[in-house]
C-alpha cells in the first residue's frame, strides 16, 4: 500500500490518518498486487511499467471507503521453474492484531499527555505479548502484529491489555479509556525475507477492526481454549455487519468485571 500524507512518530511508531489509510489500502489486495492512493498515484506514476493501473475503492470499513489505484508489477529475472526460493517459509501461526481506535482524532490535538499515553499503550502491548510468549512480526501505524504459540497464549495476552488500559486510565482519573480492538485467529502464515502474510493476519485485522472494541476471536481459536471461567467469551452474530467479510464464526471475550472494549 502506498499513501502520501502527514504522520506523527510516537514511541516508534508512525501514527495519524496517513500510517492507517495505507493499511487499509494494503489489506485490499490480493499478494503481489500493490494499492496506491490518489494522493500519491501522479508521484509514481512515471516509474510504473507493465499494465496500466486499474481504479478501484477499498472494501468498506468503519472508517470508510479509499479511492485509489492497483496494479501488479512486472517481475523480471525469475523463471516459472526456479527452484523454491529458501527464504519463504510456511507455517501454521496463532495471530494477535492489536488496533488502537481514534489515533488520528486524538493526535490532531497535538497533546504532549496524549503522546505520552500513546507510547505507554505500545508499551504495554509488547511487555503482554512477552509475558505471554508472544513475538511481535510487524507494527504498521497504531496496529501491531504478534505471533502465539496456542490461541490459550495469544487470548491471554489480549486480556492482560484490557485489564492494562483500564488500569492505567483509572490512575489517570480522566474517565475514559483507549478504545482497543483485539483480533485472534489461526491460519496458514507465509514468511518472506522476515515478512509475515496471510490471509490470517487479514481476518485479524477485521476483527480489531470492529467499532465496539475489545477482544474478538474466531470461532477455531475458541474451540482450543478450555471451559474454564479464565476465558468467558460469547458467540457474536456479525452477519449484519456489512463491511464485515463472511465466512468466519466470532466470539467475543467477555471479562467477568464486565470491561471489554
Amino acid at each position: 500500500g502506498i499513501h502520501e500524507g502527514s504522520a506523527i512518530r510516537v514511541a516508534g511508531q508512525f501514527l495519524g490518518v496517513a500510517p492507517n489509510l495505507t493499511y487499509h489500502l494494503m489489506a485490499s489486495v490480493a499478494g503481489g498486487e500493490i494499492a496506491v492512493s490518489e494522493t500519491a498515484i501522479e508521484r509514481i506514476r512515471p516509474r510504473l511499467t507493465g499494465e496500466a493501473p486499474e481504479a478501484f475503492k477499498t472494501p468498506r470499513r468503519p472508517t470508510g471507503e479509499i479511492s485509489g489505484f492497483k496494479f501488479r508489477p512486472e517481475r523480471t529475472g525469475v523463471a516459472a521453474d526456479d527452484p523454491p526460493d529458501d527464504s519463504i517459509t510456511q507455517q501454521i501461526a496463532v495471530i494477535l492484531v492489536c488496533d488502537l481506535h481514534g489515533t488520528a482524532d486524538l493526535l490532531e490535538t497535538d497533546d504532549a499527555a496524549a503522546r505520552r499515553e500513546l507510547g505507554e499503550y505500545f508499551t504495554l502491548l509488547r511487555q503482554c505479548a512477552a509475558g505471554a510468549g508472544g513475538r511481535e512480526l510487524k507494527a504498521l501505524g497504531d496496529t501491531l502484529i504478534m505471533e502465539f504459540t496456542s490461541g490459550r497464549a495469544a487470548v491471554r495476552c489480549g486480556a492482560a491489555v484490557l485489564r492494562g488500559v483500564d488500569s492505567a486510565s483509572q490512575r489517570a482519573g480522566t474517565g475514559q479509556t483507549m478504545r482497543i480492538g483485539m483480533g485472534v485467529h489461526s491460519g496458514e502464515l507465509t514468511i518472506v525475507e522476515g515478512e509475515a502474510f496471510g490471509s490470517v493476519i487479514g481476518w485479524c485485522v477485521a476483527l480489531a477492526a470492529l467499532p465496539e472494541g475489545g477482544l474478538w476471536m474466531s470461532g477455531e481459536v475458541r474451540r482450543t481454549l478450555p471451559d474454564s471461567q479464565e476465558f468467558p467469551v460469547e458467540p457474536m452474530d456479525l452477519s449484519k455487519v456489512d463491511w464485515f467479510p463472511s465466512g468466519l464464526d466470532a466470539f467475543k471475550y467477555i471479562p467477568s468485571n464486565g470491561m471489554g472494549s
